[in-house]
């Protein structure tokens, strides 16, 4: 038997129920993971709490929009060997489509083209924090075509995609510059490693130092403020 964290309706974290579920079975072209861990994104808490309602009548429905695991059996038309660590992200996964169940449960089914392959010695666990918002941080980044030296603001630096971001942009050689308005952010941001620390509870982002490029999540609700 499997196990999955399913909700029968939207509300606060208690809609969430511990359920036994029929194991699934891979059809060609799928593969069955046994998920190790699942990332929490914002996206599950906006969904489970209804601020993002899902497509249709989902219930019960299985957040999760990513998963790390290992391949424990596959359908036809599928080459990928048993045993193999993998992750998956999106690809219609939960999320507002609700296309298919997501990461919270003990065993995943979804097609094999989606997942991606990993190390066997990767620590599955630490793994599944850097899915999405990896992802997301990387292409936010390309976006910038940063070069070494050049001065980078991250604005919610403490964040998923912000640390994300902190240690990509670190690895290229950037003058890193974590921005926060939350003093009980300094801490994390100084243990990332940032060359600046901007805190805008204290001095607005236009009394700093000129910068090359920024990472910023929200947008106008910012730089109105700026």
């Amino acid at each position: 038997m499997a196990y999955a964290i399913q909700m029968t309706g939207y509300g606060p974290p208690e809609v969430l129920q511990w359920q036994k579920i029929p194991e699934p079975e891979p059809q060609a072209g799928e593969a069955l993971v046994e998920v190790v861990a699942t990332g929490v994104n914002r996206a599950d808490l906006e969904i489970r709490s209804g601020h993002w309602p899902v497509a249709g009548d989902p219930f019960p429905y299985v957040l999760g929009l990513e998963a790390c695991g290992v391949v424990r059996a596959v359908g036809p038309e599928v080459n990928l060997p048993i045993g193999t660590p993998v992750i998956t992200m999106m690809q219609k996964m939960s999320g507002l489509h609700g296309l298919r169940p997501g990461g919270y449960q003990t065993h995943l089914v979804c097609p094999a083209d989606v997942l991606a392959t990993l190390d066997p010695k990767t620590p599955l666990q630490e793994f599944a924090a850097v899915g999405l918002v990896g992802v997301t941080a990387y292409h936010g980044l390309q976006r910038l075509q940063l070069k070494p030296k050049e001065r980078l603001a991250i604005m919610g630096a403490a964040g998923g995609v912000g640390q994300m971001a902190v240690a990509i942009a670190k690895s290229v050689g950037c003058h890193v510059i974590g921005v926060t308005h939350k003093k009980s952010q300094l801490g994390v941001l100084e243990e990332l490693g940032v060359d600046e620390i901007w805190d805008t509870s204290e001095r607005a982002l236009k009394d700093h130092n000129p910068i090359d490029a920024c990472l910023e999540m929200v947008g106008g609700a910012t730089f109105g403020h700026c």
